[in-house]
C-alpha cells in the first residue's frame, strides 16, 4: 500500500489551528529587538571613521545595501509566506542541498548571536548592581540560567514572544527618546560631527575635543564589519512566515517600518550624545551611552539607559531563539531536516523540538569569545544573503509565473543592478572572516557537520528512490502487481471490455479495465477517481474545455488552491506519460512543464505533494535535480559552490 504524503496543507488542516497571528506591529517588534535593540553597539561605526564618516556610512549603507536587500526579501516573503522562509526560496532555486546549507548557516549564525547576549546581559547587570562573579563556573551557570529563562517565551508560543517584543521595543524607544531630548537641551556644539579619523589623533583635555592631523586613517575593516553586524538579518523576517496574517500586505510595511526605525535609532541618539561634549568620539564603545546619560541627566537618566540596554540584550536572545526555532521547524515541514523537528505543542502551538535543538548548542557556546564569534557570525550571515540574491534572480528566470504581491520593478536587469553593491559587500565580509586563523578554523568546524549531513541525506534519498522506482502493472483480470522498471514493456497492451474505463495519455486514449482501475486505486490512494474518465466523459470534457478552464481558474484562486477534481493529496498531477503508473509519479513527482503547473495552481503546488526524506523533487528545473553521484553534484552546483567560497 502506497501511503500519500502529508503535505504542508494537510498538516495545517489536520491541526485545525490558525497559526497566522502576527500583524505589522508584531513583526516590527520581533525584528527590531532581534536586529537592533537600540543604538548600543553602533558606537564602533563612529569611532572607526570619525563622526562625519560614520554617520554618512550609516546612511549610504542603508540606501545602497540595506534597502535593496530588504526589497528583495519583501518580494520573496510575499511569494513564499511559510515557516522556513529563505530556505524554501533557495530550495526552489538550487535544490535541497543548498536549501539545507543556507538554513544551517543561518541557524549557526543565530545561535552564535544568541550565545553572546547572556554574557552581555550579565555584564550590564554586574555593572548596574556593582557585583562581580569571581568563579568561572558560577559565571557560566548564571549565563546558562539567563539563556534558559529567555527561551521560555518561545515555548509559550508566538503571541507571547510578540507581546514581550512590543513591550521591550516601547521601553527602548521611550527611554532613548528621553535621552535624545535631554541631550539636545544640553547642546554644546556640532564641531565634533564634522571630524574624520586621521593618522595623528589625540584628545585635548583643555579644548574638550579631539585634535587630529595627518592623512586620513579610516579603519575600513572595523567600519564595514560593524555596519554589516548592525544591519544584517532582515531576511529572518521570512522564517516565521506561517505565523503572519495577510502576508501580501503585511510584509512590505513591516520590513520598511523596521528598516526606517533601525536607521533612526542608530543616527539620532548618537548624534545627540556627541553634541554634548561629554565624551570624545575617539573613546566611544559599548559603555558610552550610560556615560553620556550620566553626564547629561545624572543617575536617573543613566538608570533609564541601563534598563533599556538590559531589556534590549535580553530581548535579542529571546528573539534569536524564537527566530531560529521557526527556521528549523520550517525546514522540518519541507523535509530538509527530520520531520520530528516540525512537531508543535498542542497547547501553545510552538515547535518544542526545534526550540530545544536551538537552545542546547547555545548553552554550549556561552563561553566563546566575542571577538572570535563576531567575524564568524558575519561570514555565515553574509553567505546566506549572497545565496538569497542569487536565488531571487534564478527564481525570476525559472519560475516567472509565481504570484508575487510585492515585486522589485524592472525585471531581472534591475535586480542585477541593485544587487551589485550588496554582493560586493557580502562577499567582502565572507572573505575577511578567513583572514583570521581562529575564525577560519571555527567556521570550518561548524561547516563540516552540516555538509556531511546534507550529503548523507541526499545519498539515502537516492537509495530510497532506487528501491521505490517500481511500477503498477495493470492487467485484464483486475489484479495489480509491482514489477521492476526493467521488466516493463511499453508495447504491452491492455485488453478492453465493455465495462472498461478510458483515460487520456498525452492526448491519446487508452483503455483500462474497471476492475484493474479499482485495484490501481487501492494501491495508489494519492490518485483521485476524477483522474479516470469514461469515453463519454472524455468527449463531453473536450467539448466544454474552455468553460472548465474558467471554472478551474476560479477555483484555484482560493487560499489553499481548492479545486474540482484535484487529487486527494492536494497536488495537481498531470496526465501520465505512459500506460503504466509509476509509483513515484503517484507519490507526486511533477513531470509537466513548470509554467503549466504554475498556471494551474500557484506556488503551493510545487511543494505540497512530496514525500521524500530530503527536499522536494523538482525534475524540470536544471538547478533542482537530485545528486545521483558526486560528479553530478559538482557538475550541477560547482559554480554556486565556487562563488560562495
Amino acid at each position: 500500500m502506497i501511503e500519500p504524503s502529508l503535505s504542508l496543507y494537510d498538516r495545517r488542516q489536520a491541526g485545525l489551528v490558525n497559526h497566522r497571528r502576527l500583524g505589522v506591529v508584531g513583526i516590527v517588534s520581533i525584528l527590531y529587538v532581534y536586529l537592533c535593540s537600540g543604538p548600543i553597539g553602533s558606537e564602533s561605526i563612529i569611532s572607526s571613521g570619525g563622526p562625519l564618516v560614520g554617520l554618512l556610512a550609516i546612511l549610504l549603507y542603508s540606501l545602497l545595501v540595506g534597502f535593496p536587500f530588504a526589497y528583495i526579501v519583501a518580494e520573496l516573503c510575499s511569494a513564499f509566506p511559510e515557516d522556513g522562509g529563505f530556505t524554501i526560496w533557495v530550495l526552489h532555486a538550487f535544490g535541497p542541498f543548498w536549501g539545507f546549507q543556507v538554513g544551517y548557516w543561518s541557524w549557526i549564525a543565530g545561535i552564535l548571536r544568541g550565545a553572546l547576549m547572556p554574557g552581555t546581559l550579565l555584564s550590564l547587570l554586574a555593572t548596574y548592581f556593582n557585583i562581580e562573579c569571581k568563579s568561572v563556573f558560577v559565571e557560566y551557570l548564571t549565563k546558562a540560567a539567563i539563556a534558559i529563562i529567555l527561551s521560555i517565551p518561545t515555548f509559550l508560543g508566538t503571541c507571547t514572544v510578540a507581546r514581550l517584543s512590543i513591550a521591550v521595543t516601547v521601553i527602548i524607544l521611550l527611554f532613548f527618546t528621553i535621552f535624545t531630548i535631554w541631550a539636545l537641551v544640553n547642546f554644546s556644539d556640532i564641531d565634533d560631527l564634522l571630524e574624520i579619523r586621521r593618522e595623528n589623533i589625540k584628545y585635548d583635555a583643555d579644548l574638550h575635543g579631539v585634535v587630529a592631523s595627518g592623512e586620513t586613517a579610516i579603519q575600513w575593516v572595523t567600519l564595514f564589519n560593524s555596519l554589516f553586524f548592525k544591519f544584517k538579518g532582515i531576511n529572518n523576517a521570512s522564517v516565521f512566515g506561517g505565523e503572519v496574517k495577510n502576508p501580501a500586505g503585511t510584509y512590505l510595511r513591516a520590513i520598511v517600518f523596521t528598516f526606517v526605525l533601525m536607521v533612526v535609532t542608530y543616527i539620532v541618539p548618537i548624534t545627540a550624545g556627541l553634541t554634548t561634549d561629554a565624551l570624545p568620539w575617539l573613546w566611544l564603545d559599548r559603555d558610552s551611552f550610560p556615560f553620556f546619560a550620566y553626564f547629561v541627566g545624572g543617575r536617573f537618566l543613566r538608570g533609564l539607559i541601563q534598563i533599556a540596554a538590559c531589556c534590549g540584550s535580553a530581548a535579542t536572545c529571546m528573539a534569536a531563539i524564537y527566530v531560529k526555532t521557526f527556521l528549523v521547524s520550517g525546514m522540518g515541514e519541507c523535509g530538509l531536516v527530520p520531520t520530528a523537528l516540525a512537531k508543535r505543542s498542542t497547547r501553545f502551538q510552538s515547535p518544542t523540538n526545534s526550540a530545544l535543538l536551538t537552545l542546547l548548542p547555545m548553552l554550549v557556546l556561552l563561553s566563546l569569545d566575542f571577538d572570535h564569534m563576531l567575524p564568524m557570525t558575519n561570514a555565515y550571515s553574509s553567505a546566506v544573503q549572497l545565496l538569497i540574491i542569487m536565488t531571487i534572480i534564478n527564481l525570476r528566470r525559472e519560475l516567472p509565473y509565481i504570484p508575487r504581491p510585492i515585486k522589485v520593478p524592472g525585471g531581472v536587469p534591475m535586480l542585477c543592478a541593485i544587487a551589485v553593491i550588496p554582493t560586493f559587500m557580502f562577499g567582502y565580509i565572507t572573505f575577511y572572516a578567513f583572514s583570521n586563523l581562529v575564525s577560519g578554523i571555527l567556521m570550518l568546524v561548524f561547516f563540516i557537520p552540516g555538509f556531511v549531513y546534507a550529503v548523507n541525506a541526499i545519498d539515502s534519498d537516492e537509495d530510497e528512490e532506487k528501491e521505490d522506482h517500481s511500477y503498477v502493472d495493470i492487467v485484464t483480470d483486475g489484479q495489480s502487481k509491482l514489477n521492476d522498471s526493467s521488466s516493463l514493456n511499453a508495447a504491452d497492451e491492455i485488453d478492453s471490455d465493455d465495462d472498461s474505463i478510458s483515460y487520456s495519455v498525452n492526448g491519446s486514449s487508452s483503455l483500462l479495465p474497471a476492475e484493474a482501475s479499482k485495484a490501481a486505486l487501492d494501491l495508489c490512494p494519492a490518485i483521485d477517481t476524477s483522474m479516470l474518465k469514461s469515453d463519454s466523459e472524455s468527449e463531453s470534457e473536450e467539448s466544454s474545455e474552455e468553460s472548465e478552464a474558467d471554472v478551474d481558474s476560479d477555483n484555484y484562486d482560493s487560499e489553499y488552491g481548492e479545486s474540482v477534481g484535484k487529487p486527494s493529496n492536494d497536488c495537481y498531477l498531470p496526465s501520465w506519460e505512459t500506460d503504466y503508473l509509476p509509483v513515484d509519479q503517484v507519490d507526486g513527482i511533477i513531470r509537466t512543464d513548470m509554467k503549466e503547473l504554475e498556471v494551474k495552481k500557484p506556488w503551493r503546488s510545487v511543494f505540497r505533494c512530496l514525500d521524500v526524506p530530503f527536499g522536494f523533487r523538482h525534475r524540470d528545473d536544471p538547478f533542482d535535480i537530485f545528486f545521483m553521484r558526486w560528479d553530478e553534484f559538482w557538475h550541477t552546483h560547482g559554480r554556486a559552490l565556487l562563488f560562495v567560497i
